[in-house]
């Protein structure tokens, strides 16, 4: 009897033991299924893939997805067993730590697509930039078909960057930009080169000598002479020393060269006089000034030239250089001669003789379209940091 009442207490405080271990786990929320932590894990997930961060964070977004899974696998080992031995802490953690890692990839994503868009942006500016420029000066100097290539490729490029930029494809836009951007800046450079002729110190100090010459010269005799400004594109009548007149004029199409040979194209530079005077009929032009180009300077250059190894052997200085009508386009496109409007043509032929002084020059000093496009092509580079 006395046995049995020590087993009852004994009896009772097992129950009550295994009631308590049974209970604890609920009783501290173990076995609470972390619903929150999972649906705030999965939110954060499609918000990070809604901004991008598959693809402007990616590291740090599949570390996201691989503790989601992680997470979630532990959350369903948890859920298929006995209530009491269930144990969420851990799938807890990690479905936390995943929410978190998430919405550091929609972060990073956000910061990396704004850094991009601007990596973009200027490097298409840039881009447009020089393109702009460089068709300037292509639109105003003969360009080789290497340097015609060149201005397309350029063009091309950045009309694709512009769409890949209008698209969002950012990296691609900047990378088209870039092909953009060199290809119009080597273009530019030649060009600017070729025209920095006009901009010469020692040679623009040759032509305003020339010029003052021709001008004295007409001062003293008293008679017409004309001086011809290729930057300008004018040609003006002096006589007894002063301006009496200024007409715009064409020049040949390879605008910033001095003519050194038979076909290239440019108009050449030096003193000239008129040989001919050619009526209606007499010229393929309305009316034309023959001029005695070549002289012996142009012979002793192309000599020189040619000892140089710059031109071929047999080339020829060429000639038939003339001051004539049907001109007045607006635009650089003869062989070589000087062009005027048949107006301006009847006012020159009417005002000339035979032996009248002609003097070419390339430039004044005071400006000209090739003098500008230069210092534009100049400032262009800074601004781009070149």
């Amino acid at each position: 009897m006395k046995k049995r009442w020590i087993l009852i207490p004994v009896a009772v405080l097992a129950v009550f033991s295994a009631a308590f271990l049974f209970s604890w786990p609920i009783l501290t929320g173990k076995t609470t299924p972390p619903d929150a932590a999972r649906h705030l894990a999965l939110r954060a997930i499609e918000e990070a893939r809604a901004a991008g961060a598959d693809s402007w964070a990616a590291e740090r977004f599949r570390e996201a997805e691989t503790r989601l899974a992680d997470g979630l696998t532990e959350y369903r080992t948890q859920e298929v067993r006995f209530l009491p031995m269930r144990d969420f802490a851990a799938a807890e953690s990690v479905l936390v730590l995943a929410g978190a890692r998430a919405k550091e990839a929609a972060e990073e994503a956000v910061s990396s697509k704004e850094s991009s868009r601007g990596s973009a942006r200027r490097s298409v500016a840039r881009a447009k930039l020089s393109v702009d420029v460089s068709s300037a000066l292509a639109a105003t100097i003969h360009l080789s078909r290497e340097e015609r290539s060149l201005l397309n490729r350029s063009r091309l490029f950045l009309s694709r960057a512009e769409d890949r930029q209008r698209d969002g494809l950012y990296d691609e836009a900047r990378q088209l930009a870039d092909k953009a951007a060199v290809w119009a800046e080597d273009l530019g450079t030649r060009c600017a080169e070729r025209a920095a002729r006009y901009t010469h110190a020692p040679l623009v100090r040759s032509w305003r000598r020339m010029v003052q010459e021709t001008i004295e010269w007409s001062r003293r005799t008293g008679k017409t002479a004309i001086v011809v400004t290729k930057a300008n594109h004018q040609l003006t009548l002096y006589r007894g020393g002063v301006a009496r007149a200024t007409y715009p004029c064409d020049i040949g199409y390879n605008n910033v060269s001095d003519k050194l040979r038979s076909g290239d194209g440019a108009t050449p530079e030096g003193k000239y006089t008129v040989a001919q005077k050619k009526g209606r009929g007499q010229s393929k032009y309305y009316k034309a000034l023959l001029i005695d180009y070549p002289n012996s300077l142009d012979k002793k250059e192309l000599q020189e030239a040619k000892r140089k190894g710059l031109v071929p052997r047999n080339a020829t200085p060429g000639g038939l250089i003339e001051i004539h009508g049907d001109g007045g386009r607006g635009n650089d496109w003869t062989q070589g001669c000087v062009a005027v409007s048949n107006d301006v043509m009847d006012k020159i032929f009417d005002a000339v003789e035979v032996g009248t002084p002609v003097t070419i020059v390339g430039s004044d000093g005071d400006g000209g379209v090739f003098q500008e496009l230069v210092l534009r092509f100049q400032e262009a580079r800074r601004a781009r940091g070149g």
